[in-house]
């Protein structure tokens, strides 16, 4: 079985992975989960982690997942400088 893998081949993904590793830690932050908030599943580990079922996977960086099972952006774009686009804030509200 062949994972389905998140969407990192198109240039504006790779943007996004690229100002995340290089973005000054606390302006990520508020972003930093070890939770998918796709999937609600649990991720450790470093890279491309599968999820438990094996079908999808998540991008973890520096500990935090950045890049959800189907693709989301976890981190704001806005803070590392990229169109935000119809990006959804994922968080609790206050």
């Amino acid at each position: 079985m062949t994972a389905k893998t998140p969407p990192m081949s198109d240039e504006a993904t790779r943007d996004y992975l690229q100002r995340v590793r290089q973005a000054d830690p606390a302006v990520i932050a508020p972003y930093r989960t070890g939770t998918c908030p796709e999937c609600e599943e649990s991720v450790e580990g470093e890279g491309l982690v599968l999820c438990g079922d094996g079908e999808f996977a998540h991008v973890v960086l520096g500990g935090a997942v950045v890049l959800g099972c189907e693709g989301f952006w976890i981190v704001n774009p806005a803070v590392l400088g990229l169109d935000p686009g119809s990006w959804e804030d994922w968080r609790p509200a206050s």
